[in-house]
């Protein structure tokens, strides 16, 4: 992220309510084929859910869709773990 990367979370809005990374675009899954171009092709795309298994689906519809997309595998949890921030 700190290299430009942009950060991704398809959580749902409730999910999103109870806790975020705070540099995280809120696309929820749901919506991320008609909102994806609120995303610069030019950037990584960091892709990111509560466990990682929606954020791998999510990562790869957005490179089939032309992103550098990826998903941050254990979502969430993982980002916590690692150090990451969490705001409500």
């Amino acid at each position: 992220l700190e290299d430009g990367a942009v950060l991704v979370d398809v959580r749902e809005k409730e999910e999103w309510r109870s806790g975020h990374a705070p540099q995280a675009r809120h696309i929820p899954l749901s919506r991320l084929e008609a909102e994806s171009r609120r995303l610069p092709k030019e950037a990584p795309v960091v892709v990111m859910c509560a466990s990682g298994m929606r954020s791998r689906g999510a990562a790869a519809q957005l490179r089939a869709a032309g992103y550098r997309a990826t998903s941050l595998s254990g979502g969430l949890a993982a980002w916590r773990t690692a150090g990451g921030r969490v705001t409500r």
